[in-house]
């Protein structure tokens, strides 16, 4: 089985950074659409799973809610990204024989919709963790 690992994290942060001032509504605001023109599938997922009118509204304001600096975010990354080595190894020794031959595995900014999905990415069996 061929894993692969995508982290839009690191996008979603280097994005943060770069609007340079303190976390806010509206620079959580100007992230989170570069973050979601990047990451269409991440973009679908959460508007599917939200289900509101102006999902970039409300995701902005909850993460700023949230959020009082980069490094606050980057704990919890760390945090999910340290149970991935465990998770895959579970996953494919029960898995990998009855399954698929590619998986994508997708970090990602979840803005309050969920920790974890299994869905897809480019048309790929997907578990997104956010």
């Amino acid at each position: 089985m061929r894993i692969r690992l995508i982290d839009s994290y690191l996008t979603f942060r280097n994005i943060l950074r770069s609007v340079n001032g303190e976390i806010s509504v509206e620079t959580i605001s100007k992230a989170l659409t570069t973050y979601f023109n990047n990451y269409p599938e991440i973009s679908k997922i959460v508007r599917e799973c939200l289900d509101k009118n102006n999902i970039l509204n409300w995701c902005s304001r909850l993460l700023s809610e949230f959020i009082n600096d980069v490094e606050e975010l980057d704990r919890a990354w760390k945090n999910t990204y340290a149970t991935l080595p465990k998770a895959l190894f579970m996953f494919t020794e029960k898995f990998s024989k009855n399954f698929y031959n590619e998986l994508y595995l997708v970090l990602y900014v979840s803005c309050g919709c969920g920790a974890g999905w299994a869905f897809e990415y480019h048309e790929t069996p997907a578990i997104y963790l956010g």
